[in-house]
């Protein structure tokens, strides 16, 4: 009976003393999801801004070109 007793005791120890390990790595785990979120974020918005230049220049070009 003893023997159960401390086995029950060591899990609920060892329990108790890996759950902050585990809420540390799902906290990390979802800032980094974050962060790289974020990052693709910022790398969509630069395509689009270079797209935007690519246009107005082509834009330009043409009414230089049509203007003659």
């Amino acid at each position: 009976m003893k023997r159960y007793l401390l086995s029950a005791l060591t899990v609920m120890f060892a329990i108790a003393a890996t759950a902050p390990t585990v809420q540390a790595a799902r906290e990390s785990a979802n800032s980094l999801q974050v962060r790289r979120l974020e990052y693709l974020n910022t790398q969509g918005k630069a395509i689009e801004d270079i797209q935007a230049e690519r246009m107005e220049r082509l834009d330009s070009r043409n009414k230089a070109v049509n203007g003659r």
